[in-house]
């Protein structure tokens, strides 16, 4: 079953999970919040200010590396000792294949008090007016 752009109609729920309406942070903080990867089908992220204070925040997308298969030689950085914090995904389990996407993140940076509309968007590139996802976020920075 399909909507009326030929997605399938119950993929949009799923990529819509855990994508904000409303965002509130202090200036200077920054919130890292994971979005779904849509990559293997062509899709990226894109942010963009639709109106208001546009200097308030900054909203970016990052894409991280894929985990890198047990036993296989990498030349990421050596793991941090243990207990300290890391930012790097886990490597797969030995034996097991590792056709994950690489994690995509929404940062949104605090720059000073204000508000603004933004526009979280999963499109492809050659088809920007057919978006899987086009979510509307209220930014207040305190």
């Amino acid at each position: 079953m399909t909507d009326e752009s030929g997605h399938p109609a119950e993929a949009e729920p799923f990529f819509e999970k855990g994508v904000p309406t409303e965002l509130e942070l202090a200036a200077g903080a920054t919130i890292r919040l994971p979005l779904p990867s849509a990559a293997g089908a062509g899709y990226s992220w894109s942010a963009s200010c639709a109106s208001g204070d546009a200097g308030a925040a900054r909203l970016t997308i990052e894409i991280g590396p894929l985990a890198a298969p047990a036993g296989e030689p990498t030349n990421a950085p050596p793991a941090a000792p243990a207990g300290e914090p890391t930012n790097a995904p886990p490597a797969a389990p030995a034996g097991e294949p590792t056709n994950a996407l690489a994690p995509v993140v929404l940062v949104a940076e605090g720059l000073r008090a204000g508000e603004a509309a933004w526009r979280l968007v999963l499109a492809r590139v050659w088809m920007p007016d057919q978006p899987l996802v086009d979510r509307a976020i209220r930014v207040t920075v305190l």
